[in-house]
């Protein structure tokens, strides 16, 4: 069985607000209520095509005279941020709380690239699957940040990459939950 699966799943998301960023992104600010509103308004319109609400609070944030610096776009950022993470973690809470997680997840069902040597509960598989997702999503940010190196703008990058990831796969887990809620 593979090392990765065997993590406590008592660390599940939260461990993920932890990982170093540059900037206020670390600041792990609870989110205004007012950018909490702008983002669930904006979903309840956007129903079909949710991934237009990314950047709803970074974007005329930014464009004020007070984001406009580094330390500007960053708390832009770490705004939007706030209102992502929430959301993922809440998605994350309920599948791993409800019926998924509690499935049990059979080797013979696994990819070769994910084998398991025997059951597993589901919760195993998704607390494994945001350990991968919180790798991937540092390193992608990092990455994108490469193209501005040396200069205050690789911060800026990486924390604007950090939040659209962060809500991209707070909208995937989300997807889930209602699939699962409409069945």
């Amino acid at each position: 069985m593979s090392n990765r699966l065997c993590w406590p799943i008592g660390l599940l998301l939260p461990v993920a607000a932890l990982i170093a960023l540059p900037g206020a992104v670390l600041a792990g600010q609870s989110p205004l209520p007012a950018d909490r509103a702008t983002i669930e308004a904006c979903l309840k319109r956007e129903k079909t095509s949710p991934a237009t609400c990314i950047n709803r609070i970074y974007a005329p944030c930014s464009a004020k005279p007070a984001g406009s610096s580094t330390v500007g776009m960053e708390d832009c950022a770490a705004r939007e941020l706030g209102v992502w993470d929430e959301r993922l973690n809440a998605a994350y809470r309920k599948l791993v709380g409800g019926d998924l997680g509690k499935v049990d997840a059979l080797p013979e069902n696994r990819p070769t690239e994910a084998p398991i040597a025997k059951a597993v509960k589901g919760a195993v598989l998704l607390a494994d699957m945001e350990k991968a997702w919180i790798d991937f999503r540092t390193r992608k940010c990092d990455a994108s940040a490469l193209t501005a190196e040396g200069g205050t703008l690789a911060r800026t990058i990486y924390s604007t990459c950090y939040f659209d990831e962060t809500a991209r796969q707070a909208l995937f887990l989300q997807s889930i939950v209602d699939d699962l809620a409409s069945r």
